[in-house]
Protein backbone atom coordinates (compact mmCIF):
# COMPACT_ATOMS: atom_id res chain seq x y z
CA UNK A 1 0.00 0.00 0.00
CA UNK A 2 1.11 3.52 -0.59
CA UNK A 3 1.41 5.92 1.84
CA UNK A 4 0.93 9.68 1.44
CA UNK A 5 1.87 12.42 3.20
CA UNK A 6 0.59 15.98 2.88
CA UNK A 7 3.11 18.50 3.23
CA UNK A 8 3.27 22.73 2.06
CA UNK A 9 2.99 22.23 -1.78
CA UNK A 10 1.50 24.16 -4.05
CA UNK A 11 0.20 24.19 -7.18
CA UNK A 12 2.18 21.36 -8.83
CA UNK A 13 1.43 19.75 -12.32
CA UNK A 14 3.86 16.94 -13.07
CA UNK A 15 3.53 14.77 -16.89
CA UNK A 16 5.87 11.40 -16.81
CA UNK A 17 5.49 8.54 -19.61
CA UNK A 18 7.04 5.54 -19.03
CA UNK A 19 7.60 2.42 -21.62
CA UNK A 20 7.83 -1.14 -19.95
CA UNK A 21 8.58 -4.36 -21.71
CA UNK A 22 8.63 -7.99 -20.42
CA UNK A 23 8.46 -11.49 -21.92
CA UNK A 24 8.16 -14.62 -20.85
CA UNK A 25 8.82 -17.93 -21.44
CA UNK A 26 7.35 -21.62 -20.10
CA UNK A 27 8.68 -24.71 -20.46
CA UNK A 28 6.58 -28.37 -20.04
CA UNK A 29 8.46 -31.38 -19.22
CA UNK A 30 7.42 -35.20 -20.31
CA UNK A 31 8.43 -38.39 -18.68
CA UNK A 32 9.90 -37.05 -15.75
CA UNK A 33 11.43 -40.15 -13.75
CA UNK A 34 10.10 -40.60 -10.26
CA UNK A 35 12.17 -41.96 -6.89
CA UNK A 36 10.21 -43.89 -4.48
CA UNK A 37 9.97 -42.60 -0.67
CA UNK A 38 11.49 -46.11 0.45
CA UNK A 39 14.02 -46.13 -2.14
CA UNK A 40 15.58 -42.47 -3.02
CA UNK A 41 17.28 -42.44 -6.39
CA UNK A 42 18.45 -38.99 -7.02
CA UNK A 43 20.43 -40.58 -10.21
CA UNK A 44 17.00 -41.33 -12.17
CA UNK A 45 17.43 -41.88 -15.56
CA UNK A 46 16.36 -38.99 -17.58
CA UNK A 47 17.43 -40.22 -21.15
CA UNK A 48 13.39 -39.76 -22.13
CA UNK A 49 12.87 -36.54 -20.21
CA UNK A 50 11.48 -33.87 -23.02
CA UNK A 51 11.37 -30.79 -22.01
CA UNK A 52 8.31 -28.21 -24.25
CA UNK A 53 7.40 -24.88 -24.77
CA UNK A 54 4.20 -24.02 -22.90
CA UNK A 55 4.07 -20.75 -23.39
CA UNK A 56 5.83 -17.68 -25.09
CA UNK A 57 4.62 -13.90 -24.64
CA UNK A 58 5.65 -10.95 -24.57
CA UNK A 59 3.84 -8.00 -23.73
CA UNK A 60 4.64 -4.03 -24.34
CA UNK A 61 2.79 -0.99 -21.92
CA UNK A 62 3.10 2.47 -22.21
CA UNK A 63 2.10 4.97 -19.13
CA UNK A 64 1.34 8.34 -18.85
CA UNK A 65 0.51 10.26 -15.80
CA UNK A 66 -0.16 13.38 -14.85
CA UNK A 67 -0.93 15.11 -11.41
CA UNK A 68 -2.51 18.34 -9.98
CA UNK A 69 -2.52 19.09 -6.72
CA UNK A 70 -2.57 22.30 -4.34
CA UNK A 71 -2.12 23.04 -0.17
CA UNK A 72 -4.77 26.04 0.69
CA UNK A 73 -4.60 27.37 4.13
CA UNK A 74 -8.38 28.13 5.48
CA UNK A 75 -7.02 29.06 8.86
CA UNK A 76 -3.75 29.43 10.79
CA UNK A 77 -3.69 25.74 12.08
CA UNK A 78 -5.96 24.23 9.75
CA UNK A 79 -4.69 23.38 5.96
CA UNK A 80 -6.62 21.78 3.01
CA UNK A 81 -4.99 19.58 0.22
CA UNK A 82 -5.94 18.46 -3.00
CA UNK A 83 -5.17 16.95 -5.67
CA UNK A 84 -6.26 15.49 -9.65
CA UNK A 85 -4.74 12.75 -11.02
CA UNK A 86 -4.89 11.26 -14.70
CA UNK A 87 -3.02 7.88 -15.70
CA UNK A 88 -3.23 7.15 -19.09
CA UNK A 89 -2.28 2.69 -19.89
CA UNK A 90 -1.48 1.15 -22.49
CA UNK A 91 -0.90 -2.40 -23.27
CA UNK A 92 -0.23 -4.49 -25.77
CA UNK A 93 0.20 -8.21 -25.35
CA UNK A 94 1.33 -11.34 -27.54
CA UNK A 95 1.04 -14.89 -27.13
CA UNK A 96 3.95 -16.78 -29.27
CA UNK A 97 2.66 -20.07 -29.54
CA UNK A 98 -1.35 -19.42 -30.11
CA UNK A 99 -0.13 -16.68 -32.05
CA UNK A 100 -2.81 -14.33 -29.95
CA UNK A 101 -2.69 -10.78 -29.93
CA UNK A 102 -4.79 -8.39 -27.29
CA UNK A 103 -4.87 -4.97 -26.47
CA UNK A 104 -5.93 -2.68 -23.75
CA UNK A 105 -6.02 0.72 -23.18
CA UNK A 106 -7.37 2.87 -20.32
CA UNK A 107 -7.65 6.59 -19.30
CA UNK A 108 -7.94 6.90 -15.02
CA UNK A 109 -8.99 10.01 -13.55
CA UNK A 110 -8.39 9.69 -9.55
CA UNK A 111 -8.15 12.26 -6.33
CA UNK A 112 -7.13 13.05 -3.38
CA UNK A 113 -8.64 15.22 -0.52
CA UNK A 114 -7.60 15.68 3.31
CA UNK A 115 -7.63 18.25 6.41
CA UNK A 116 -4.61 19.03 8.28
CA UNK A 117 -4.92 21.00 11.41
CA UNK A 118 -1.64 22.19 13.87
CA UNK A 119 -3.19 23.23 16.89
CA UNK A 120 0.59 23.90 17.65
CA UNK A 121 4.10 23.81 15.99
CA UNK A 122 5.17 20.59 17.16
CA UNK A 123 1.06 18.56 16.51
CA UNK A 124 -0.64 17.81 13.25
CA UNK A 125 -4.09 15.93 12.82
CA UNK A 126 -5.33 14.66 9.23
CA UNK A 127 -7.77 13.11 7.74
CA UNK A 128 -7.39 12.20 4.14
CA UNK A 129 -9.47 10.23 1.29
CA UNK A 130 -8.05 9.14 -1.84
CA UNK A 131 -8.78 6.43 -4.65
CA UNK A 132 -7.06 4.93 -6.99
CA UNK A 133 -7.39 1.91 -9.82
CA UNK A 134 -5.85 -1.16 -10.69
CA UNK A 135 -6.01 -2.24 -14.37
CA UNK A 136 -6.55 -5.64 -15.88
CA UNK A 137 -2.72 -5.31 -17.45
CA UNK A 138 -1.48 -4.38 -13.95
CA UNK A 139 0.66 -7.67 -14.08
CA UNK A 140 1.84 -7.01 -17.90
CA UNK A 141 -0.58 -9.92 -18.17
CA UNK A 142 -3.50 -10.46 -20.33
CA UNK A 143 -6.36 -12.78 -21.33
CA UNK A 144 -9.65 -13.74 -23.53
CA UNK A 145 -11.68 -13.36 -19.92
CA UNK A 146 -9.55 -10.09 -18.56
CA UNK A 147 -8.79 -7.72 -21.60
CA UNK A 148 -12.25 -5.85 -21.84
CA UNK A 149 -12.21 -5.83 -18.42
CA UNK A 150 -12.50 -2.23 -16.47
CA UNK A 151 -10.10 -1.08 -14.05
CA UNK A 152 -10.76 -2.21 -10.57
CA UNK A 153 -11.26 1.47 -8.00
CA UNK A 154 -10.13 1.10 -4.62
CA UNK A 155 -11.37 3.99 -1.97
CA UNK A 156 -9.23 4.95 1.34
CA UNK A 157 -9.96 7.19 4.22
CA UNK A 158 -7.48 8.09 6.98
CA UNK A 159 -6.98 9.61 9.73
CA UNK A 160 -3.75 9.81 11.72
CA UNK A 161 -1.63 12.39 13.71
CA UNK A 162 2.42 13.05 14.61
CA UNK A 163 3.58 14.33 17.60
CA UNK A 164 7.56 15.95 17.69
CA UNK A 165 9.14 15.87 21.31
CA UNK A 166 12.54 16.72 22.68
CA UNK A 167 13.14 19.43 20.66
CA UNK A 168 12.59 17.29 17.24
CA UNK A 169 14.59 14.52 19.04
CA UNK A 170 11.33 12.10 19.13
CA UNK A 171 8.52 11.75 16.59
CA UNK A 172 5.08 10.12 17.29
CA UNK A 173 3.66 9.10 14.36
CA UNK A 174 0.14 6.72 14.45
CA UNK A 175 -2.86 6.28 11.54
CA UNK A 176 -6.09 4.38 11.35
CA UNK A 177 -6.81 3.36 7.80
CA UNK A 178 -9.72 1.59 5.47
CA UNK A 179 -9.52 0.77 2.16
CA UNK A 180 -12.59 -0.55 0.04
CA UNK A 181 -13.07 -1.90 -3.11
CA UNK A 182 -16.46 -2.43 -4.63
CA UNK A 183 -15.57 -3.68 -7.88
CA UNK A 184 -13.13 -6.16 -7.61
CA UNK A 185 -11.76 -8.94 -10.25
CA UNK A 186 -14.32 -11.95 -9.98
CA UNK A 187 -14.99 -14.58 -12.61
CA UNK A 188 -18.62 -15.31 -13.78
CA UNK A 189 -19.69 -18.15 -13.10
CA UNK A 190 -21.31 -18.50 -16.72
CA UNK A 191 -19.41 -17.16 -19.38
CA UNK A 192 -15.69 -17.20 -17.46
CA UNK A 193 -15.39 -13.78 -18.57
CA UNK A 194 -13.66 -11.80 -15.42
CA UNK A 195 -16.87 -9.12 -14.37
CA UNK A 196 -16.20 -6.05 -11.35
CA UNK A 197 -18.67 -7.50 -8.81
CA UNK A 198 -16.08 -8.57 -6.00
CA UNK A 199 -16.39 -6.86 -2.93
CA UNK A 200 -13.31 -6.43 -0.71
CA UNK A 201 -12.11 -4.55 2.60
CA UNK A 202 -9.14 -3.85 4.65
CA UNK A 203 -8.75 -2.21 7.94
CA UNK A 204 -5.59 -1.69 9.73
CA UNK A 205 -3.89 0.70 11.73
CA UNK A 206 -0.17 2.16 11.53
CA UNK A 207 3.03 3.33 14.25
CA UNK A 208 6.05 4.79 14.15
CA UNK A 209 8.74 6.22 16.71
CA UNK A 210 11.54 8.37 14.87
CA UNK A 211 14.71 9.03 17.18
CA UNK A 212 17.38 11.49 15.92
CA UNK A 213 20.08 10.16 17.98
CA UNK A 214 22.66 13.42 16.42
CA UNK A 215 21.72 15.87 13.69
CA UNK A 216 24.28 13.46 11.51
CA UNK A 217 21.68 10.32 11.71
CA UNK A 218 18.66 12.32 11.44
CA UNK A 219 16.08 10.08 8.81
CA UNK A 220 16.28 13.67 6.70
CA UNK A 221 19.90 13.57 7.46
Amino acid sequence: MVRSAYGSQKQQANPYPLNVGFNATRYAFANIPTTPLVNLNPLRDTSRMTKSVSAATDTSTFLLGMYFSDTIKLLPQLDLVGGIRYDLFDADFINHVTNEKMSTTDNMWSDRAGLVFHPWPTHSYYFSYKNSYNPSAEALQLAANTVDTPPEENQTYEIGGKVDLLGGGLSLQGALFWTEKSNGRTPDPITGLQVLEGKQRVKGFELGIVVVVTPLCSPNG
